[in-house]
């Protein structure tokens, strides 16, 4: 990422911080896609579709790195639980 603009100054940076961006926008994919998902079955199609990781397991919930085509494609396939409309 660019931390300054002007001197065009690079940085890497790791860690769950860092994660959170990129999960966040599959899980605004997958609610584009079906909208009415329950926020359980959000977490689970999230957790249950990503790609092993030798280097996470142990140190995260799911041991995987997030998959938005795997996620999607679980996603769209399956008739999922949904939102009950007020």
């Amino acid at each position: 990422y660019k931390s300054n603009p002007k001197n065009a100054v690079y940085k890497e940076m790791a860690g769950t911080s860092m994660a959170t961006p990129a999960v966040a926008g599959v899980a605004a994919q997958v609610l584009q896609l079906k909208g009415t998902l329950l926020p359980s079955a959000l977490r689970k199609a999230l957790m249950d579709s990503g790609t092993d990781s030798l280097s996470l397991k142990g140190k995260i919930a799911s041991g995987r790195i997030v998959n938005s085509g795997k996620v999607l494609a679980a996603v769209a396939a399956v008739k999922v639980p949904v939102r009950r409309k007020p």
